[in-house]
């Protein structure tokens, strides 16, 4: 394949290669995001509903509770209670029983028993009120503090009401409470039924009972309808036990919610939550009224029986507001901007694989002929030259390649004899000296800081050998553990020697990249947990914020390894050992802090000093060869930046280093 067309055929490639991971990154990080805003936003949705929705109640049972206390009834409450509270219980009882009798066999409407109760000035008044307001209400009326009734609006089943449920939850045992009884579909009003029974009480005494038969389905659909689009989803009002209320176009419980989705509304507390049925997916928001629950301070909400004129009563289930919102219609904008996005990106893709190609094209002919030449100076013939006809970096490069092909005929013969300058020479000889004293300083350190541990390790081996069978087990668990400090520090002797061995041989090297501090801290404090633990040394992160450097991530390894070992190393039992963080300028100043033995001032000048180096003791008598510290401060000038120490004899070290800030972050 030729140069041109392989150049506009990789680019096409790592382009769509590149474009494809870059989309996809961008839409699943947006389309999560966008996912996390709208459930929040759905739920936010629902429950303002939800809260409109209760207002809407709460505003009912305002306006019914002012009915109540008019003139006119409480004067028909006083008559009616006073005729009748001249009865001993069980006489009241007997005429109310006779007259609920007469009431239920009587059918005329018209009968003058009936207008009685139906055509006296309080059922006159509670008929004014239906009409001003025509269609909200259903039946209305009142009874006295027996049950009895007093006045209602039209011929009710029975006259005796004390025995019923909405009675009785209203009475809450001589407490008086609103009861909102959800009766469900009236087919006498052709609409949802909510009694609001509301108990009338003067010096703090119940008197009566006003039963108010609320028509709210208009009242429903309105708020439900002129809140719910496309993107504010579709609301539906359900029982709790599933049945659905009100929904778009559909007679109220007469359908009900999947049984699916019925379980997750049951048992999740989330207020919003992601839902698939059997061909689409859903964003579910939910949120319960108040007012219909059985926490409600308000009022009670209920109702569990159904009589000829109404359908589904309530069997004790609060009332939510349900929204669904469809998952294609949320996302539909993000679809929208990455196909037109995607269509871009693959035109610029195309323009820049077929602009490659020509440039391909353009610059083969002149490297086609340095290649050519080339090939002739491979078989030692300098003699070729090439034509330049171009001043940009192609000819250039045939320019350099002229002069290297006279250069290369001139000096063939004498290559062979090229040696050293002495300016080099004397350069390596110098170097050799350095190399040469670092290696008599680190034998010096093998011979002293090697011998120590060893010798412990042979004493107390010897010792124990000698001894097994006359130790107890505590006296063997005493000598077994000094055994171990010493290898452990014999140890880490050897891997500061190795390392610091591959940093003089040019085997480490420099790697910058981007490192997370306190991902390196926490695993830094993994390894060396046990340590810290044997002394009851607690080890702390104090990060000032998540922090990103640009540095070689083993140095950075090592560097913190040596100064928190040193830390455990000469902090007593029972001490502390935090590393902590401070951001400056373009840089990070990063300090381990202990709470340990602390140091002199000469200590502190030689401390980085290969040359005048000394060997310290920790607190249990474990040596220090100080290679370490000498170790930490090559690595963090290599990475430009400086460590030091701030210490006083007794109060603890603050080990102090800098490194560069990730600035591309």
């Amino acid at each position: 394949m030729k140069y041109d067309t392989k150049l506009a055929l990789r680019i096409f490639i790592i382009g769509t290669i590149i474009l494809s991971i870059g989309l996809y990154a961008t839409y699943r990080y947006t389309y999560s995001t966008i996912i996390q805003e709208e459930l929040s936003n759905t739920a936010l949705i629902t429950n303002q509903v939800s809260v409109n929705f209760g207002q809407q109640l709460r505003e009912k049972i305002k306006t019914n509770q002012t009915l109540s206390i008019a003139p006119v009834l409480i004067n028909a409450l006083k008559t009616s209670n006073g005729a009748l509270s001249k009865f001993s219980e069980k006489e009241r009882n007997e005429v109310i029983y006779h007259l609920n009798e007469k009431w239920k066999f009587i059918k005329d409407e018209n009968n003058s028993f009936i207008l009685k109760y139906t055509d006296n000035k309080a059922a006159q008044f509670l008929k004014a009120q239906q009409h001003n307001l025509k269609g909200e209400y259903g039946e209305i009326f009142l009874t006295n503090k027996y049950g009895a009734l007093v006045a209602s609006t039209s011929k009710l089943t029975t006259l005796a009401h004390a025995h019923k449920y909405w009675w009785q939850g209203a009475y809450n045992n001589g407490l008086g409470t609103v009861f909102i009884d959800d009766r469900g579909y009236d087919d006498s009003v052709d609409g949802y039924v909510l009694g609001l029974v509301i108990p009338i009480k003067e010096d703090d005494q119940i008197i009566g009972m006003l039963k108010v038969n609320l028509n709210i389905l208009g009242v429903i659909s309105e708020m439900i309808l002129s809140t719910q689009n496309d993107d504010a989803g579709d609301l539906k009002l359900i029982r709790s036990g599933g049945e659905i209320i009100c929904e778009e176009g559909m007679d109220p419980l007469t359908t009900r919610i999947s049984d699916l989705l019925y379980q997750k509304l049951k048992f999740s507390n989330e207020h919003s939550f992601l839902f698939n049925d059997s061909d689409k997916k859903w964003m579910i928001g939910k949120s319960e009224i108040a007012i219909t629950s059985k926490d409600a301070k308000c009022c009670i909400f209920g109702g569990s029986f159904e009589s000829k004129d109404h359908q589904k009563g309530n069997s004790g289930e609060s009332w939510f507001i349900i929204n669904y919102r469809e998952i294609d219609n949320i996302i539909k904008p993000l679809n929208d901007s990455l196909s037109i996005l995607l269509s871009i990106s693959l035109l610029l893709l195309i323009i820049l694989a077929f602009t490659a190609y020509i440039f391909g094209k353009t610059t083969i002919k002149p490297l086609k002929e340095i290649i050519d030449q080339s090939k002739k100076i491979g078989q030692s013939d300098f003699s070729g030259r090439v034509v330049v006809t171009r001043t940009d970096e192609i000819g250039l490069l045939g320019k350099s390649f002229n002069n290297m092909a006279k250069v290369l005929e001139k000096t063939t013969t004498s290559i062979k004899k090229l040696e050293l300058s002495e300016h080099k020479i004397l350069q390596q000889n110098e170097e050799l000296q350095r190399l040469n004293a670092t290696k008599d300083k680190i034998f010096s350190i093998i011979a002293h800081d090697l011998r120590s541990p060893f010798n412990t390790i042979l004493g107390f081996s010897k010792l124990l050998i000698e001894n097994l069978n006359n130790y107890k087990a505590a006296e063997t668990e005493k000598v077994l553990g000094i055994i171990n400090v010493s290898a452990k520090n014999t140890l880490t002797l050897l891997d500061n020697l190795l390392d610091w061995a591959k940093s003089q041989t040019g085997q480490v090297k420099f790697e910058p990249e981007k490192v997370v501090l306190s991902s390196i801290i926490h695993e830094i404090f993994g390894l060396l947990n046990p340590s810290a633990k044997s002394k009851n040394i607690s080890l702390e992160y104090i990060p000032s914020h998540e922090i990103e450097v640009l540095a070689d991530l083993n140095m950075i390894k090592t560097i913190l390894r040596n100064l928190i070992s040193n830390a455990i190393k000469f902090t007593n039992s029972d001490g502390q050992i935090s590393v902590h963080t401070l951001q400056k300028d373009n840089f990070i100043e990063i300090t381990v802090s202990d709470t340990g033995v602390g140091m002199n001032e000469k200590t502190r000048n030689n401390l980085f000093k290969l040359e005048t180096n000394e060997s310290t003791i920790g607190t249990a008598n474990e040596k220090g060869s100080g290679l370490g510290l000498i170790l930490c401060k090559e690595f963090v000038e290599k990475q430009g930046g400086k460590i030091w120490v701030e210490s006083e004899e007794g109060k603890g070290s603050d080990f102090k280093f800098t490194l560069p800030l990730n600035k591309s972050k």
